[in-house]
């Protein structure tokens, strides 16, 4: 049986907590496709909407699908013979950034490099 892009999508969906098993690349990208086509409709909806300052229906879909769009890369990985955890490789630049943007950084003064404009003898 050939699936359309909408029949990944809802499968997708339906296998929601589901992280065992595997997942073809097609139902991954059919996946993608279809998510970033309602994700543009739900803006759209926002917009010509303009209930609130911030687009409402698209925040609560895009939390809704982030379930589904773990375990649908889980089940992927599983499909090239990963673990799933391997998914956590993306996430780990993350604490590196937040320290890094955490450190006090205060501008470099003259005096403090004094020692490079005058040796001593």
């Amino acid at each position: 049986m050939r699936m359309n892009a909408w029949a990944w999508y809802l499968e997708a969906w339906r296998k929601y907590f589901n992280f065992k098993g595997r997942s073809s690349r097609p139902a991954y990208w059919y996946f993608c496709l279809v998510h970033l086509i309602v994700f543009c409709l739900f803006l759209i909806l926002d917009i010509g909407a303009q209930l609130a300052d911030v687009p409402v229906f698209t925040i609560y879909y895009a939390l809704a699908a982030i379930i589904p769009g773990l375990s649908l890369t889980v089940r992927g990985l599983h499909d090239k013979d990963r673990s799933g955890w391997w998914l956590l490789v993306g996430a780990a630049p993350l604490p590196i950034a937040v320290v890094a943007s955490n450190t006090k950084h205060r501008p470099t003064r003259i005096s403090d490099m004094s020692y490079l404009l005058f040796e001593r003898r």
